[in-house]
């Protein structure tokens, strides 16, 4: 019974080493071989841990996620098969494999009942991230009228960058009693703020500044007021859309560029698209044969974009009705479980960090692509599942209480 109980420890602790790696390497951007190597391993891990040993490694997630997850996951689906064309079908379940990380780490992290936040992997991340960029992003980076440039596809890189960033600030003040790995990790910090400023992407800078004032605004909501929860989340949705209108128009007003109204048309074609084909849009894959030559409009310029640059106005484009309405009860179904959690909860720091990481997503999303990034999709998906299941796990043994 000992010699099974310490077999089952030692499969235990595996099962964290591995998640770490996973959630470090694949935060940093690079090592693929590495994050897949473990995500394999933990699969064996957790099927060893569930056959052999009995213990329970199958967990659904909250049903504010669960619910929205299912129907947009079906959603696409349907859309996709109703469509006939084997290329969308083979597009859309594409997708949802960027979901996979999510189920990986929550199950993971579940089956071991993990209580903290991995500070360690947001470290590793961030000094993998640091190392590695700084090389890979210097080779192509040069001055520019007085400014420093990474050529690197700026807006996706800074996408990418904005992330994992509300994480590793978060593992600076977890790791605060150790100087070393704390001072480490404020470096770290720093060079992956210091790169998103370097692309010089408006959207993916504005997008991560963005979130983080949102966030504020709205741990000062809970902190100053003693507001009921309903009260809070409509004063929460008055202060965003104020704050999104604000920002608008300072971003017209100081940072417009001559191709900004391009998204306006756009998205005057995207709903072209949808009026034509509402169920399910013109085709997950179709963008490209269909915007030039069908809904194009007489004022664009440009007839080679690839996508509507706004994340609903694409699934409502090319998926329709089925995949719109998913997107959005996912977007909001998330949105509504940090915040009451938050609410209940405001000292759990991961439930800040997702929170600011889920704005820098969705904001970039409104005028460029957020979730249609495939990295960014598992990052996101990946950092989610780990702070649904920390979370459930600290409320279930009462290190939370609500």
């Amino acid at each position: 019974m000992i010699r099974t109980k310490l077999n089952e420890d030692w499969m235990c602790r595996a099962v964290f080493c591995l998640l770490a790696v996973f959630i470090a390497f694949l935060m940093a951007l690079k090592g693929t071989a590495i994050h897949n190597i473990a995500a394999s391993l933990l699969v064996i891990c957790l099927s060893i841990l569930g056959l052999k040993f009995k213990r329970q490694v199958l967990y659904l997630p909250n049903k504010y996620f669960f619910l929205p997850y299912l129907l947009f996951a079906v959603g696409l689906i349907l859309s996709a098969f109703l469509q006939g064309e084997p290329q969308n079908m083979k597009a859309t379940l594409h997708f949802l494999r960027m979901t996979i990380p999510f189920w990986l780490v929550f199950l993971a992290a579940k089956c071991i009942r993990l209580g903290q936040p991995m500070s360690n992997a947001f470290l590793l991340a961030g000094i993998i991230s640091t190392v590695v960029g700084v090389k890979a992003y210097m080779d192509t980076a040069h001055w520019v009228d007085g400014r420093f440039f990474i050529e690197t596809n700026p807006n996706v890189t800074a996408h990418l960058l904005a992330l994992p960033i509300p994480f590793l600030l978060l593992s600076v003040y977890n790791l605060r009693k150790s100087k070393i790995l704390c001072i480490l990790a404020a470096t770290a910090s720093l060079a992956l703020l210091a790169m998103l400023g370097m692309t010089h992407s408006r959207g993916g800078i504005i997008a991560f500044l963005a979130g983080g004032l949102l966030v504020a605004g709205y741990y000062a909501m809970i902190r100053w007021t003693r507001w009921s929860l309903k009260r809070t989340l409509v004063a929460g949705t008055i202060l965003a859309i104020v704050f999104s209108f604000v920002l608008s128009v300072l971003t017209l007003q100081h940072f417009a560029r001559h191709y900004d109204y391009e998204r306006v048309y756009l998205a005057q074609s995207a709903f072209a698209m949808w009026k034509n084909h509402p169920l399910t849009g013109i085709g997950y894959t179709n963008w490209d044969r269909e915007y030039a030559p069908h809904y194009m409009l007489p004022d664009a310029k440009e007839p080679t974009l690839p996508h509507a640059h706004n994340d609903f106005l694409i699934f409502l484009s090319t998926t329709g009705t089925l995949g719109a309405v998913g997107y959005l009860a996912i977007s909001f179904g998330i949105l509504f479980y940090l915040l009451q959690n938050l609410y209940h909860c405001p000292r759990e720091g991961l439930l800040w960090a997702m929170l600011w990481t889920y704005m820098a997503l969705h904001i970039h999303g409104l005028f460029d692509v957020g979730l249609q990034y495939s990295q960014a999709a598992r990052i996101y998906f990946a950092l989610l599942g780990l702070t649904l299941a920390v979370v459930e796990n600290n409320v279930k043994h009462g290190c939370i209480v609500r």
